[in-house]
């Protein structure tokens, strides 16, 4: 992928945190965190944290267990695992009973 073109595709997934969820963001989340750019990962991580969505737990596992594998050069200074594991503890949090 083309810098510019991660570049655009960041700031959408990023422009989807102050948004309503919808299916379509749900889907742009899930493409971010199934994409090989570490940062792009973070972005959805971070929609995904801020929406609270428990469907996107099995995407955010999924998204640590490849990035652990991938090395400091697709997540320098594990931005993204740290958000990955933010979002989880937030969706945790909301939907935990009582």
């Amino acid at each position: 992928m083309r810098a510019a073109d991660l570049e655009q595709r960041i700031a959408e997934v990023a422009r989807l945190r102050d948004a309503a969820p919808s299916p379509s963001g749900r889907e742009q989340v899930c493409d971010a965190l199934r994409a090989k750019a570490g940062r792009l990962t973070l972005r959805g991580a971070q929609v995904a944290r801020a929406w609270q969505d428990v469907a996107f737990v099995p995407e955010l596992v999924r998204a640590f267990e490849r990035l652990l594998g991938a090395g400091a050069k697709v997540d320098p200074g594990c931005a993204a695992k740290t958000a990955i594991v933010d979002a989880l503890g937030a969706i945790g949090e909301e939907n935990a009973p009582g």
